[in-house]
C-alpha cells in the first residue's frame, strides 16, 4: 500500500498541489475534495504495485476491496455491501459517478 487513510488537511493539500499541477478541473480527476475522498472516510486504499493491484482486483471483491477508478489502476475502496456479496461493482469512468 502506498496511501490509505488521509486526514482533511492532507488531503487539501494533495488536491492543492494538483491544482497546481493540472489546473482545477483537471486536478478533480486525479484527487477529490476532502468532503468527496473516501480516504479521508477511511474507506480507500491506493497500490503501488501492478502485480498487487492485479492480484486485489481478480480477489479483492470477497474482501469488499474494489477497484472504483477506471483511470486509477491502484485505487481500491471498501464497503460493507460488497464483502457481504463477495461482488464489485464495475469501475466508473467518471468522477461524478465515484460511488459514495
Amino acid at each position: 500500500m502506498t496511501s490509505g487513510y488521509r486526514s482533511v488537511a492532507e488531503q487539501q493539500a494533495l488536491l492543492n498541489q494538483a491544482i497546481r499541477k493540472y489546473g482545477p478541473r483537471e486536478a478533480l480527476r486525479w484527487v477529490f475534495p476532502p468532503d468527496r475522498s473516501m480516504h479521508v472516510r477511511g474507506l480507500a486504499v491506493d497500490v503501488g504495485d501492478r502485480p498487487a493491484a492485479g492480484w486485489l482486483e481478480a480477489h479483492g471483491a470477497r474482501f469488499g476491496l474494489c477497484r472504483t477508478l477506471a483511470w486509477e489502476w491502484w485505487h481500491f475502496e471498501w464497503r460493507r455491501a460488497w464483502e457481504s456479496a463477495s461482488t464489485c461493482p464495475g469501475p466508473v469512468t467518471d468522477p461524478a459517478d465515484a460511488p459514495t
